[in-house]
């Protein structure tokens, strides 16, 4: 163990003392209620973009969930969960039928990280009905029809579709799962929903007076708020990179044809370089300080209540301007409405700005709807009666330093995860106690919970927090001795959570050439034939284009034009254009597919005054697979493929087999 791990675990304990030190404040920053109309808002417009981004999966949901597919279900629970279904039958083999083999085969695939649906059933209709029922469960959580209960089926079903084939996910996708899980937790049905229009009319027809709104808690506001400061910081801190240091980032990005939405010349000579680098730079410090807004908040809530000293009015100014929304949102604004206007990158510059409105409270959201409607003021939330926890009750100091001292034993190898569990049900049991005790301390503030909900919920904050930041340490050589450890430290709560993420788009460099896929398709007859299916600098540019083009994504991500090892996916999108090109020709299967990449270096900054926007001297073009259709596995349409489409294909199906049975009774056989 290294000298700069012992300084780390020092870090993380001065932290947690700090935060034991300032507990009133994060009392009052996580525990307390507040209006309900701010996260009701981003309920709604975050619905609607999670419908858009998943509408954008429908032309292409063939290719990508269905067993017409790049990967039918035998495949992709074997390449993308295979100890996951380590104890499920393909049915392709004699005496293995398809199904869990035992009761510990399902609890296997129960306890793993991809759970779809559409791993087991994946034909056209039933890829169809899973969208209809997303579609149908994401419009009943915008319109808070049974609020709480539609957000979990829209959130299962989304990370069925999500989970059963990731070669498309963008940043997006990562987005819209953390994100849904916080709201899941958040009381978003109380403002602006059915539910709540309909709780207020039942209450009048028995002639109850009730405010409409009712407060709720806020800590899943702010977690989400901590959640969008995190976003941004990592994305920030890993784009250190030449480029982005010299300025070119935004020139590079432009000049990407999967990304541009306009001519990269036209705009770069409308804009000068000089301003790209500058929109550069201002893209960069906005996301390195975004963090502020979020240290701004918390101290908002920390100065409330103090006494306004002529140092606190200076205090207060920095706050409201150096560490303000009104200069981080307007920022964000700026860099994100940009950013989507000059490049296709799907919804998820509008899922950052709609996710920006968790900075806003809800009473300030009712006042301005209020002026914009020319009312005097909105109606104002009131505690919810069943919910009145006024009382002041606080957990002793003593035993929470004692709880650190227990969960400081985390960073002995052989005790691990063990010290923080007693920590936790240490501190829990405290509660429990004291609540037992009946002791009441009258508090003019209304807490969401009672002190053994406080302390379980502050408990609960305070892990995920931890885990989160360790999980979203980046690459770099001041965290290279603790990072992987502590990744696989808080892993299975990262897993658990579903909050498993990892951000730096564009960073730490850019791309600075365009990688290209086109499919040779050597027919029956021996012809070899171009099918051009990627894009080029003759392909017109989609410029009213919303949603983001799904097959771009998968193709950079076959052909190698993104980050990670993806070269293990050509020999199955080869085997996809045999059955596809089958399928299209009365099933005469072709000789072979092979895949060729084309690169194009995009020309350094200062040479578009030269009227260069590319480098063909030095493009090349190669071959990067070749896969022979009629001898390879699932290099042939299957028999219920083939009949679905009215033909008959001329060679026979070569299954691809993955037996597992015998592997997992004779692993049954040896576990104690």
């Amino acid at each position: 163990m290294g000298s700069d791990t012992w300084v780390w675990q020092a870090v993380a304990i001065a932290t947690a003392a700090a935060v034991i030190a300032g507990r009133e404040t994060w009392r009052r920053f996580w525990l307390g209620l507040e209006d309900p109309r701010s996260i009701a808002l981003v309920r709604i417009v975050f619905a609607a973009l999670v419908l858009a981004d998943v509408a954008s999966l429908l032309e292409p949901a063939r290719l990508l969930f269905t067993d017409e597919g790049i990967f039918p279900a035998a495949v992709a629970r074997t390449v993308f969960a295979a100890p996951q279904f380590a104890g499920f039958g393909d049915g392709l083999v004699e005496g293995e039928p398809w199904g869990f083999f035992d009761a510990r085969g399902f609890g296997r695939w129960l306890g793993g990280s991809r759970l779809s649906l559409l791993m087991f059933w994946d034909s056209p209709t039933a890829v169809g009905i899973h969208f209809v029922a997303l579609a149908m469960a994401l419009l009943a959580f915008a319109v808070g029809w049974r609020t709480r209960a539609s957000g979990l089926v829209a959130f299962a079903l989304m990370c069925s579709l999500f989970d059963r084939n990731p070669l498309f996910w963008e940043p997006t996708e990562l987005v819209c799962r953390v994100f849904f899980v916080y709201l899941l937790c958040a009381r978003c049905g109380h403002a602006w929903s059915f539910d709540n229009w309909w709780r207020c009319r039942r209450l009048r027809a028995r002639g109850v007076a009730e405010p409409s709104y009712r407060r709720i808690p806020a800590w899943p506001r702010h977690l989400m708020m901590f959640q969008l400061a995190a976003i941004y910081l990592c994305s920030g801190v890993q784009q250190h990179g030449e480029q982005w240091g010299s300025g070119d980032v935004a020139y590079y990005a432009l000049s990407l044809e999967h990304f541009g939405r306009f001519d990269a010349a036209r705009v770069i000579g409308l804009f000068g370089e000089p301003t790209l680098r500058i929109a550069t730079w201002c893209i960069r410090m906005g996301e390195l300080g975004f963090a502020l807004c979020f240290i701004g908040e918390v101290l908002r809530v920390a100065a409330d209540d103090r006494p306004q000293s002529q140092g606190a009015r200076l205090l207060r100014w920095v706050r409201r301007w150096l560490l303000g929304r009104r200069l981080w949102l307007a920022w964000a604004v700026l860099a994100m409405g940009a950013i989507h206007v000059f490049l296709i990158l799907g919804v998820l510059q509008p899922l950052m700005l709609a996710l920006s409105l968790v900075y806003v409270r809800g009473e300030e959201l009712a006042h301005a709807f209020a002026r914009m409607r020319g009312r005097a003021a909105p109606e104002q939330p009131a505690d919810d009666p069943r919910e009145r926890h006024r009382d002041d009750r606080r957990m002793p100091g003593r035993w929470l330093w004692l709880a650190l001292a227990c969960g400081c034993t985390a960073m002995v190898p052989s005790i691990g995860g063990t010290g923080i569990a007693v920590a936790v049900a240490f501190v829990i049991g405290i509660a429990v106690v004291e609540d037992a005790r009946g002791r009441t301390q009258p508090s003019d503030r209304a807490w969401a919970y009672g002190l053994t909900g406080r302390v379980c919920v502050s408990s609960v904050l305070a892990v995920h927090l931890a885990a989160t930041t360790v999980w979203l340490m980046p690459p770099l050589p001041l965290f290279a001795s603790v990072r992987a450890p502590a990744r696989t430290f808080v892993r299975p709560w990262i897993e658990l959570t579903r909050t498993n993420q990892g951000w730096g788009l564009f960073g730490p460099t850019p791309v600075r050439h365009d990688v290209f896929i086109d499919v040779a398709v050597v027919d029956a007859d021996g012809e070899r034939r171009m099918l051009g299916i990627d894009v080029d600098r003759r392909t017109p540019r989609p410029i009213v284009q919303l949603l983001g083009d799904r097959m771009r994504t998968v193709h950079r991500r076959v052909i190698g034009g993104q980050s990670g090892d993806t070269a293990w996916t050509r020999r199955w999108y080869a085997r996809w254009h045999c059955r596809a090109w089958a399928l299209m020709h009365d099933g005469r299967v072709p000789t072979a597919v092979q895949l060729v990449r084309r690169v194009v270096a995009i020309a350094p900054p200062g040479r578009l005054r030269e009227g260069i926007t590319a480098l063909p001297d030095i493009a090349r073009t190669d071959v990067v697979w070749t896969e022979y259709c009629r001898d390879v596995p699932l290099g042939q349409p299957a028999p219920e493929v083939a009949a679905r489409h009215g033909v008959a294909a001329d060679a026979v199906l070569r299954p691809w087999i993955r037996p597992r049975r015998e592997a997992w009774l004779r692993d049954a056989a040896e576990s104690p």
